[in-house]
């Protein structure tokens, strides 16, 4: 049978959203982040890095990587294709 492992989860605010979802046996958790107000994220990313970037259980676990990606998307003022 299908045993669950990982979460998936999703928030949506009034202009916003975060989803993530995990693979625990590999370490992994993917994060997006959006918002159509005008909050910056990439200031919370610090704070992401330090919830989510914790080591592995074992004692030969290796330091946690982290991999930043962004994208900028619709229009802002002053914009020019």
């Amino acid at each position: 049978g299908l045993i669950p492992v990982g979460v998936s989860c999703a928030g949506v605010l009034l202009e916003s959203h975060v989803a993530f979802h995990t693979w625990p046996a590999e370490g992994v958790i993917s994060m997006d982040l959006f918002t159509c107000g005008s909050g910056k994220l990439i200031p919370t990313l610090p704070s992401i890095q330090q919830l989510f970037g914790v080591k592995a259980a074992n004692e030969d676990a290796d330091d946690p990587m982290m991999m930043w990606s962004h994208k900028l998307r619709g229009f802002r003022k002053g914009f020019v294709p």
